[in-house]
């Protein structure tokens, strides 16, 4: 009967690990696991500004409506 028990195929549960191969913002890609896809990526970078970086200039002097925004009272019965 014990050898019967080891014929069954079984499962074995394992730890689900996840790695992180890339980091995107917009669609592009801004880091890699691999060190030497992230070395040309940071050489590309200094040369060939992404999408995200050249709008940064759009809204780094933009003024905000403070009008447009209200204060919240939290308080702990709520």
């Amino acid at each position: 009967m014990e050898k019967e028990n080891f014929k069954t195929p079984g499962y074995i549960w394992l730890p689900y690990i996840p790695i992180n191969v890339k980091t995107t913002i917009n669609d592009e890609a801004v880091w890699y696991r691999n060190k030497w896809k992230n070395l040309f990526l940071k050489i590309r970078h200094f040369f060939i500004k992404p999408k995200y970086l050249k709008n940064v200039e759009l809204y780094k002097n933009k003024k905000i409506n403070p009008a447009n925004y209200n204060t919240i009272k939290i308080t702990g019965h709520e």
